[in-house]
């Protein structure tokens, strides 16, 4: 045992070590529970002053605060070395750490602009979200999908027994919240049931996958990887190794294959239904967004972006597109293919693009790390950092309350719309360094008024 510390009423104890837990205990000594999930040993275990949460700080060089009922809120990551102490603030609104790096760092214990509703330990590669806003799944490239509420409980996760299938890297929700298909390992698409049990697996891509996506009416699964190609699996009449039920077969429920579409002469990143399921658009790393029917008819092939096109996204009237790009921008585009606003501002390659239900902003993630919001007319209203390495994905709730963003950092990020947009940025700026103006000695009179007023 290396640390040990009394919950504010005196009636738990904490404690932590080398074993790479913390553990809690009643006074008696009796064994309430283990937390779980750090790497390397414990060194520092301190409770907030509400006495409901637990802030644990780990030589594998993160802090992790945990419910009391063990559940694992947040992975907090900025830490160089190992960390041997930690502590809150009187009010629980911040946490110091410390350790051997000789830095003494401050972390916000809530955000109003964003919440880590989980982490990973590698990085989150596919996001979708419900219809009714209350469910998000997520993916990662080495192991089985995961079902989440907004408050971070795992409500399932996909069973998948066969480890070279395990990965899905990209998620898509049926449109009624009752299906996901997941783009796996092993080059198959997947569909599951909302509860994690498999139902059917399609093959037939002949390279990793990196994109899945239903059709509006949830007929169809639309693909697409590494072989260049699109495919399009109609979910009661294509073509499988597994059956739908024990009582369908073949015979009772005729098959046809899978419609290909082909054109793009590089991976294909992304896949996306128009609203009305009509169209379908594609981006790829060969540099351009193409416009299908879904019949499967080339209209479009759209080119203006400098290098790979990673994502892209219908507006919700279906008038236009969004994509984005390891240009490092953001392109608006008519269906027809005219480029009507080039957004530039990220730093790196923008790898998650995103309307707002409305159709009246649009979300951007990046490799640089940031989420940024955009007016259609081009304008930046906001740029948000919380992840601590590249953004892979993020959705739009359909109810605009959030944008949820997932990266390499292992992070689930649920951003709130409203206080993001409706943020006063001087004011907040101004109570974030009132303290400073205070007490700062070496501040002449009037730089210690900057923020009177505010």
């Amino acid at each position: 045992m290396i640390a040990v510390s009394f919950s504010p009423d005196g009636q738990t104890i904490a404690s932590a070590g080398g074993d790479q837990t913390i553990k809690l205990w009643t006074r008696e000594g009796r064994l309430l529970r283990t937390l779980s999930g750090h790497t390397a040993a414990v060194y520092g275990v301190a409770w907030s002053p509400d006495g409901k949460t637990i802030a644990s700080g780990s030589i594998d060089k993160t802090i992790k605060l945990w419910h009391i009922d063990g559940t694992e809120l947040h992975t907090l990551r900025g830490h160089t070395a190992a960390i041997w102490g930690l502590a809150w603030s009187a009010d629980g609104s911040f946490i110091a750490s410390a350790g051997t790096e000789n830095i003494v760092r401050l972390w916000q214990s809530h955000n109003p602009f964003h919440t880590i509703i989980t982490s990973f330990p590698s990085g989150v590669w596919g996001l979708d979200i419900t219809s009714d806003s209350k469910t998000l799944v997520t993916g990662t490239i080495d192991s089985p999908a995961k079902l989440w509420n907004l408050q971070g409980q795992l409500l399932a996760t996909t069973d998948t027994t066969d480890k070279n299938l395990q990965g899905s890297v990209s998620t898509a929700f049926s449109p009624d919240g009752q299906l996901i298909a997941t783009a796996s390992n092993g080059n198959a698409v997947k569909l599951w049931r909302r509860d994690g049990s498999l139902i059917k697996t399609f093959r037939g891509h002949t390279a990793p996958l990196w994109t899945v996506a239903f059709s509006p009416n949830g007929q169809i699964i639309a693909s697409g990887g590494e072989d260049n190609t699109i495919k399009l699996w109609h979910i009661h009449h294509t073509c499988i190794d597994d059956i739908l039920t024990a009582t369908t077969t073949p015979k009772s429920h005729p098959c046809s294959p899978p419609q290909t579409l082909q054109g793009h002469t590089s991976t294909v990143w992304q896949v996306a239904f128009s609203p009305d399921g009509k169209l379908l658009a594609s981006a790829s790393a060969d540099g351009t967004i193409k416009l299908w029917t879904i019949e499967g008819k080339l209209l479009h092939s759209i080119s203006g972006h400098q290098a790979a096109v990673w994502r892209v996204a219908f507006s919700p009237d279906g008038k236009l597109l969004a994509s984005g790009s390891g240009d490092k921008t953001v392109k608006l585009w008519t269906i027809e293919g005219k480029l009507l606003k080039t957004l530039a501002g990220h730093t790196a390659a923008v790898w998650g693009v995103a309307f707002s239900p409305d159709g009246q902003l649009l979300a951007s993630g990046s490799v640089d790390t940031t989420v940024k919001f955009w007016q259609l007319d081009g304008t930046l209203l906001r740029t948000m950092r919380g992840h601590s390495a590249a953004i892979r994905e993020l959705a739009y709730s359909p109810d605009s309350k959030f944008v949820a963003s997932v990266g390499e950092d292992g992070s689930l990020i649920i951003w709130n719309q409203a206080a993001i947009l409706d943020l006063d940025v001087l004011a907040y700026g101004c109570s974030r360094i009132r303290d400073y103006l205070r007490t700062n000695s070496e501040l002449t009179d009037e730089d210690r008024h900057l923020c009177d007023g505010l």
